[in-house]
């Protein structure tokens, strides 16, 4: 029932994002809103089909390798929510993230060294002693 729900959640979103698509398209402004997140044309059906999975996925890894987001994803991490959207690796991602423990991001990850070097900035900012 629940893998039901989900799937029903996965399809409202992305018909809001065709029609989000839709309408930037009868504005003329679909090339420049591509271009503004790094996509081509050609990119479209791949993130129509990711979406809203691939957001989904990035959250739980995220969460899984202790990585405290602020807002949709972190600061510092440009075309993170970019190449989880691109990723061909998503039914290994969320197998991974169904039994791995937590640790280091797996290989396949597009975003493993970006997940790496976001932690390890957290972690050492955690780590310094506040100033009084």
């Amino acid at each position: 029932m629940r893998r039901l729900l989900e799937a029903i959640e996965e399809w409202r979103e992305r018909l809001k994002q065709r029609r989000a698509f839709e309408e930037l398209a009868s504005r003329a402004e679909l090339d420049r809103a591509l271009s503004e997140a790094g996509l081509a044309d050609g990119q479209l059906p791949i993130v129509m089909r990711a979406h809203p999975r691939a957001r989904i996925l990035c959250a739980r890894m995220m969460r899984r390798l202790g990585i405290k987001a602020l807002g949709q994803f972190p600061v510092g991490a440009p075309g993170i929510e970019r190449r989880c959207m691109q990723c061909i690796s998503q039914t290994e991602c969320e197998a991974w993230l169904a039994s791995a423990p937590p640790g280091a991001a797996p290989r396949f990850c597009p975003n493993a060294k970006s997940f790496e070097r976001i932690r390890d900035d957290q972690t050492s900012r955690r780590s310094r002693p506040t100033r009084a």
